[in-house]
């Protein structure tokens, strides 16, 4: 088995550990701990215990690198009204209305009361 293949799987594992919601806090534990564990289990292969451990690291840096990507709201953003019912917003659309992928229209609205 070659090592870019641990390589592959860490880099999965850590996406899959922040992607998981108990995983966000305390993912970045599982690639790592599974790094360890494989050197630990390897110790008679020199080149496996860096394979391993290497794919801990992999793993480690990509829980960090989707939560730093991964977008979130803003304390302005709208969508934090969204889950309340019967909300009205007035304001005046700044944007010509344009069709997305979706097929759903899309446009900027400078909101002035809510």
């Amino acid at each position: 088995m070659d090592g870019t293949y641990l390589l592959g799987l860490g880099w999965i594992l850590g996406l899959l550990m922040r992607a998981w919601p108990q995983g966000a806090g305390w993912g970045w534990g599982v690639p790592l701990g599974l790094g360890l564990l494989g050197s630990l289990l390897c110790r008679k292969r020199p080149r496996w215990v860096r394979t391993w451990l290497a794919m801990g690291l992999v793993g480690w840096i990509a829980w960090g690198y989707l939560g730093w990507r991964q977008p979130f709201p803003g304390p302005t953003d709208i969508s934090l009204l969204a889950p309340q019912q019967g909300i009205s917003i007035v304001g005046e659309i700044t944007s010509e209305p344009r069709l997305t992928r979706s097929e759903r229209l899309q446009f900027w609205l400078q909101a002035e009361q809510c």
